[in-house]
């Protein structure tokens, strides 16, 4: 049995004109009565059954008609409740079968984007919280396993990823602090030699896009930024071996190590290299 406490203030004016004051004490409450397994809500101000939200005790509670006090999933007035098994509505994160849902501060389930806490978190239509990879409408995101949206590059399953300050996964090309890299089409970060669009690139272990000469696996290679001159550079990895006769013009070709290995598709512009 539940009751909410009243106090009723009795003000009568006494003799001579001096004021007394009555406090009655009187409690006045709201019953719980249980009829056929179901709980129901009574006043004893009034005598009337009580129905709709309902709050006693600083909770709030929801009684129908016919079924009395609510527990479990409700829909009300368009908007989805969840009451535990002592009917109290609930607010905040919740779980609910093993999931998770999250109830903002007048109960109602929420969906879609949520910004919590300053966290992101992205909840179906059905309320659940979502992990992992989600494709939202036609982009894709990474959430934690505790539903946080993660942002940045991110080691997942051992493969390095980018996703941009709004959480979206990033492809293609990426200037990222001056430097370069690329994500294949499932966003994953490439390292090692990469044919991308008829063009030869090296990148680093850390995927950062390799410029000037390199020295690949023992064998020296140039790479001019982002193969601006392809006519004379790149195109194919097709490594030529320059013989030791080609080393006229030293000072072109920068203190290099031998054997020297340039990518020129044809050699076209021999004259360049003599």
């Amino acid at each position: 049995m539940f009751k909410k406490a009243t106090i009723n203030l009795m003000i009568i004016t006494g003799v001579f004109g001096i004021s007394t004051f009555y406090f009655d004490w009187t409690v006045r409450a709201d019953t719980w009565q249980s009829f056929e397994s179901k709980w129901y809500l009574k006043s004893d101000q009034t005598s009337e059954w009580l129905y709709g939200w309902q709050r006693q005790n600083n909770q709030w509670y929801y009684l129908s008609n016919n079924s009395g006090m609510q527990t479990q999933w409700q829909n009300i007035d368009d908007g989805w409740y969840y009451f535990n098994q002592s009917g109290v509505m609930q607010t905040g994160w919740q779980d609910i079968n093993g999931q998770w849902y999250y109830m903002n501060q007048s109960g109602v389930m929420q969906t879609g984007w949520q910004d919590i806490n300053g966290q992101w978190y992205y909840l179906n239509q059905s309320g659940v919280m979502q992990t992992g990879w989600q494709n939202i409408n036609g982009q894709w995101y990474y959430l934690n396993q505790n539903g946080v949206m993660r942002t940045g590059w991110q080691d997942i399953n051992g493969q390095w990823y980018c996703l941009n300050q709004n959480g979206v996964m990033q492809t293609g090309w990426q200037d990222i602090n001056d430097q370069w890299y690329y994500l294949n089409q499932n966003g994953v970060m490439q390292t090692g030699w990469q044919e991308i669009n008829g063009q030869w690139y090296y990148m680093n272990q850390s995927g950062v896009m390799q410029t000037g000469w390199q020295d690949v696996n023992g064998q020296w290679y140039y790479n001019e930024s982002k193969w601006r001159n392809a006519d004379r550079l790149a195109g194919y990895k097709r490594s030529v071996v320059l013989p030791e006769s080609k080393w006229r013009a030293a000072d072109r070709l920068a203190r290099c190590k031998w054997p020297v290995v340039l990518h020129e598709p044809k050699w076209c512009n021999a004259n360049w290299m003599v």
